[in-house]
C-alpha cells in the first residue's frame, strides 16, 4: 500500500484529543504511521491525558 499524504499538524486550543487509533481512523492509516509521523516531528506527539478518581457515595476521600 502507497504512503499517504502526511496531514499538516496545526493545534488550536479546544481541539478534542485522538486516541492514536482514532487518529488512524481519520486518517487512513496504520497506528504504527501516527506514532512514525509524532517521532519524525510530522504530527503532534502524544499528550498523556490527566485521570481524576472521583469517591462514590461509600469511598474513601
Amino acid at each position: 500500500m502507497a504512503a499517504k499524504t502526511k496531514p499538516q499538524a496545526s493545534a488550536k486550543p479546544g481541539n478534542e484529543f485522538l486516541s492514536a487509533e482514532q487518529a488512524a481512523n481519520r486518517y487512513g492509516v496504520h497506528r504504527a504511521s501516527i506514532y512514525r509521523w509524532a517521532k519524525e516531528g510530522d504530527f503532534p506527539t502524544p499528550q498523556e491525558q490527566e485521570t481524576r478518581k472521583a469517591a462514590g457515595a461509600g469511598g474513601d476521600a
